[in-house]
């Protein structure tokens, strides 16, 4: 049985509880990031195609409780950045806003090795509806999730040299 299946607020009504059934629903939901869009955001786009009148949205990269994060390009330094969005329908709820708000000004203090830079921060319009936005260094490569899941057996030092990295910067947050 999947571990999950009891917690997952997103696919419990369709998990069946296996770990396979449960990745591919996972999976099926990142192959339809934009052809399903939440409730305020056109079918057409999805997504607004640029933010702040610099940052270009680019293809889903990940996708949380309240917000969802896009590869984007900045128009004006030429580089790629991670551009982090409430999701709409928590965008139009004052105190979700505030929360994101505070999340951003929080990573945006932290200056970690381990941690990503925040670059910017704002707040646009798209279909009539705010989005609040946190644009981060893009960092290159594959998430925990994925090289978890890909069955690839880790070297004990690998390990503790991630397990490190996160644990570091967590202590770093809580100074």
């Amino acid at each position: 049985r999947c571990a999950r299946a009891d917690r997952c607020g997103r696919y419990r009504d369709r998990c069946d509880g296996t770990r396979e059934h449960t990745e591919r629903l996972e999976d099926s939901g990142r192959r339809s990031a934009r052809a399903e869009p939440e409730e305020g955001w056109p079918l057409s786009t999805a997504v607004p195609q640029q933010l702040g009148g610099r940052y270009e949205i680019g293809e889903l990269l990940g996708r949380g409780g309240m917000a969802e994060v896009h590869i984007g390009r900045d128009s004006r330094l030429g580089r790629s950045v991670a551009v982090k969005m409430l999701r709409p329908d928590l965008a139009r709820d004052p105190s979700f806003q505030a929360r994101f708000r505070r999340e951003a000004h929080s990573a945006a203090s932290l200056n970690h090795p381990s941690g990503v830079a925040v670059y910017d921060t704002g707040e646009d319009q798209y279909a009539g509806n705010p989005v609040p936005y946190i644009v981060m260094e893009y960092v290159e490569g594959s998430t925990l999730r994925e090289l978890m899941a890909s069955g690839s057996r880790l070297v004990p030092e690998r390990a503790l040299e991630i397990v490190d990295g996160v644990l570091n910067a967590l202590a770093y947050s809580h100074q």
